[in-house]
Order: C-alpha cells, then structure tokens, then sequence
C-alpha cells in the first residue's frame, strides 16, 4: 500500500466526510488522483461511501485497525511485555508473516490484518473472511523449552478468545473441540496453532485467530458450515479492543501454561466445552467412526469420549471432526 493511501486511510479513520479537494490539497495532487486512490482502496475492499459535494467516508460502523488505538487498551503491565504490534492492509496469512520474523523469548509480537489473501483454517481449509469487518490475528511467542502438552496450546486460545469476548459484551461463547469458537450452536472463530523448534530446545508459537465480525454476502456462498457473526446477533465490537484483549489474555496464560500445563485451565475449558456430556462421532477420511459421549478434556488436555460399556477412548488427534450424533 502507497504512502498516498496510508495517509487516505488515516484521514477516513476520523468521523464524518473527507473532501476530494481538501484532500487533494493536503497530499499535493489533484482530486481527480485522490479519486484514483480511493477506487483502488475500494477494490481491496474498504468499505467506503462516496456522496457528490460532500466527498468520502467509511461505511456505518466500521472502525479501522489502528495500532496506537489497541495500545490504549493495553495495560501498562501487559505493554512491557508487548515488542510490537503490526498493522496490515492485505496480506497473505497474518499466521504466515509471523513465522517468518525474528522471535522474542516470553514476549509477544502481534499481527493483525484487515484482509488475508491465503487465510487458513484446519486442515488447510481455506478462511473466508470478509476485509476490514472481522479480525485477523495472530500472536507468536516464544517458550524456553518444548511444552509437552503443546497440542493443548489450541484449547488455552480458546479460553482466552472467549473470556476476551465475554468482556466484549459478548455471552455464553463456547469452545468446540480442537480449536473453533461457537455461539448459538454456529461457528463464530476458529484457531490456527503453528510452533516450529527443535524438540530439545525453544519452542517458537503462532496463534492464529479469525473472528467473524460481520460477513458480507458475496463471502456467506463460499462457506460450507453453520456459521453466525457478532453483527447479526446485534453485537458491535470495536475490533482494536478485542485485538487488546486477546492480546493480554495470551501475555497472561501463556507463561502459566509453559511451568504448570494445561491442568489449571482444565475446568475453565470443560465449562465452557460445547458437547459436553452429549452423544458425539468423531470421524475423518482416514479413520473409523467413534462413537460416545463427550466427557471434556483431561489435564493434558486430551479429550475424553464415555462409551457405553463403560471405558474411556482418548482422541488425541486434532485432525478428527466432531459432530452431535443426531447431526
């Protein structure tokens, strides 16, 4: 994105119209360029409003991502242990940038974006996600030593996304296993959970979080599953305080989750656990059926399936799908 454009953006962050002229004025180039610039940022889906003799301004509602406004969110506690927080425009996976920076040990670096040409979910599906309405985050983190109850980091996330949004404003969030935020029984988030390292040393951690804030019609076609988003439920959340929130519930749980595990939180995820206590199939592509009823997780953060007779199955493999056995 242009210099030109970044200055467009920052002008049409603040209430009311922007003038073409004034604009123009302000930039040194004519209306007719700033009409240029405009076109492009609408092409990269800003959602912008244009009224002849009044000039340009964004759609109702929508509040830009802006790193100075999550800041101010942020304690002064949790900043000390923020490196930095970067702001994208478009971009390929916020997940992706993260991996390929430099990490810091016990402190976080943030990527947020307002568009993701190449989002990714589980299994590497793809994240449809309407630009400049949701979030797009991703937190990297470093541990001092490999975790052995890694794969229960997507479970901490959860926790962490949902108590976030509770403070939003938002109720009654639920976790469903591995790693997807749901609201009225629909998918509202999901969670992506990348670490690279070697086994005997650091353990360097992503966490990708996609949150539906409002999706427009022409991305509703694209995706295949029960989905629900905060506008439809009447819910407007200030996308820079949810980004801070999020933020300081991971600088909070993280440093606890690499000396104790994922037992503290145990309890905290099984209540908020979508299923529980209900009869569930856990299936893929690659494994037989499994049937019985969903008994929460363990210390580990494994989950627990009761089957009739009595015995527990452990399902250690996030890749499994779960579904109501009525569904």
């Amino acid at each position: 994105m242009s210099d030109t454009e970044k200055f467009l953006l920052k002008q049409l962050s603040t209430p009311g119209f922007h003038g073409g002229d004034k604009l123009g004025q302000e930039l040194g180039i004519s209306r007719v360029a700033v009409s240029k610039h405009m076109a492009s940022l609408r092409e990269k889906g800003l959602p912008l409003i244009s009224v002849a003799g009044k000039g340009y301004r964004l759609d109702e509602g929508v509040i830009l991502l802006n790193r100075q406004s999550i800041e101010a969110y942020i304690d002064e506690k949790h900043l000390d242990q923020l490196v930095k927080i970067h702001i994208h425009q478009q971009i390929e996976s916020t997940n992706q940038w993260l991996l390929d920076q430099e990490f810091h040990q016990d402190q976080a670096v943030v990527c947020v974006s307002e568009a993701q040409l190449a989002g990714r979910g589980r299994r590497e599906r793809q994240w449809h996600s309407t630009a400049y309405r949701n979030l797009m985050f991703s937190l990297a983190w470093r541990f001092s030593n490999w975790p052995s109850s890694l794969s229960a980091v997507s479970l901490l996330s959860g926790l962490v996304v949902a108590e976030a949004l509770e403070i939003c404003g938002v109720a009654h969030v639920k976790i469903k296993w591995p790693n997807d935020i749901y609201l009225n029984n629909k998918k509202l988030g999901g969670l992506l959970v990348s670490a690279k390292g070697e086994a005997s040393g650091a353990c360097d951690l992503v966490v990708g979080v996609g949150i539906n804030h409002h999706i427009l019609e022409n991305e509703r076609a694209a995706i295949d599953q029960d989905w629900i988003d905060l506008q439809a439920l009447g819910h407007t959340v200030d996308r820079n305080q949810l980004a801070a929130l999020i933020t300081e519930g991971f600088i909070d749980l993280l440093p606890q989750f690499e000396k104790q595990g994922f037992g503290p939180f145990k309890e905290a995820w099984n209540s908020r656990g979508l299923y529980i206590g209900e009869e569930v199939r856990l299936f893929s592509q690659t494994t037989d059926e499994i049937r019985g009823t969903c008994g929460g997780v363990d210390d580990q953060g494994v989950l627990q399936i009761q089957q009739a007779d009595g015995s527990t199955t452990a399902i250690r493999d996030a890749d499994l799908s779960m579904r109501l056995v009525s569904n």
